[in-house]
């Protein structure tokens, strides 16, 4: 069976208030720590900066403090979080920002 170790997405923003959104980054757990996440995100914002998009924003599934810690440390600055509903259970989702100049 084949499976798909990332995938990331940057849709057009759905907040009028940030031009540009990373949708989306999906590592599995086994390939987290190698870098992956962080030449995917520098990969995508690096796009998104140089098409003047920023700020820009993403929202998380928090299920854990290293995905926020991983933002976070990237720059990012929680701006707003909200209830969710995942796969049936309830979580949260937070929204980093992320300035022109991070």
């Amino acid at each position: 069976m084949k499976r798909t170790t990332v995938w990331s997405a940057s849709p057009p923003a759905a907040d009028p208030r940030y031009p540009g959104e990373l949708y989306a980054i999906y590592l599995l757990a086994e390939h987290r720590g190698a870098g992956i996440g962080r030449a995917l995100f520098d990969e995508v914002t690096g796009y998104l900066r140089g098409e003047a998009l920023t700020p820009f924003q993403i929202w998380v599934i928090s299920g854990d403090d290293t995905i926020d810690h991983f933002y976070e440390n990237l720059g990012g600055r929680r701006v707003a979080s909200q209830p969710t509903v995942v796969d049936g259970a309830d979580a949260y989702e937070h929204a980093y920002e992320f300035a022109r100049n991070d």
